[in-house]
């Protein structure tokens, strides 16, 4: 096999010639790829949803080379994004340490080396840090996949128990959250709620209690074979 091309995360490793991305930063120098150029557009309510969730749970290093994707609960949610990607990335097991807990637990990570995808998720607002800079990217999101997206952030930063008849609750960045907030109130026919800000008064949180309020938002984001973790999916099929 003959290499032309050198890895665009900016580490020199020689990559063969293609459409796909190649990472090489692994034992036995394997090298693995993936559909770099997937998020270049908003064109399907899968991408739309991983978008979500890589808002909510996606980690791009200071470098601004790679993008990390970790859970400690929903494992079954990578392989997902993988075949979504046409990836042949590892899942790696990675031990961790709760110090305030003092509990040891795992939790499962994928790495994407690759500058032009760590690129075109800046324009959505995935960056570094991106805590305090995220936002609706509804001008690039066809509105017919808003839902998924929606439902991609609720996966990685929501929550759903059956608190009260069913308890329903997103947080993230303000604008994000007075965003889904609106779209929401839209479509599911909800009542405006005062948004709960943290002490920096940029981490929001909305929340909506009762059977009714959650059978409406349960009706707006899921749909048969829609994107989805299993585990909050069961939960709310319970509640309703």
């Amino acid at each position: 096999m003959s290499y032309k091309k050198f890895c665009k995360c900016g580490c020199k490793e020689k990559v063969n010639p293609g459409n796909l991305f190649i990472w090489g930063h692994n034992k036995g120098n394997k090298k693995y790829y993936f559909d770099e150029n997937y998020f270049e557009k908003i064109d399907n309510p899968e991408k739309a949803y991983i978008l979500g969730y890589f808002t909510g749970d996606g980690c791009i290093p200071k470098e601004k080379t790679r993008l990390s994707i970790s859970t400690t609960k929903d494992k079954e949610i990578l392989f997902k994004i993988l075949e979504q990607l046409k990836a042949k990335n590892p899942i790696k097991k990675v031990p961790r340490y709760n110090k305030e807990w003092n509990r040891h637990f795992i939790s499962w990570r994928i790495n994407f080396c690759s500058k032009k995808l760590v690129n075109d998720l800046k324009k959505y607002g995935i960056v570094p840090q991106k805590s305090f800079k995220t936002f609706f990217p509804d001008k690039l999101i066809p509105e017919k996949y808003w839902r998924d997206y929606i439902r991609g952030v609720f996966d990685a930063d929501g929550c759903i128990s059956k608190r009260k008849e069913g308890r329903f609750n997103i947080t993230g960045n303000i604008r994000l959250i007075k965003k889904i907030q609106i779209i929401l109130i839209k479509q599911c026919v909800l009542n405006k709620r005062k948004l709960k800000l943290s002490k920096n008064n940029f981490i929001s949180g909305i929340s909506y209690s009762g059977i009714n309020n959650c059978r409406k938002i349960y009706d707006y984001l899921y749909y048969k074979d829609c994107l989805c973790l299993e585990r909050k999916l069961k939960i709310w099929r319970k509640i309703l």
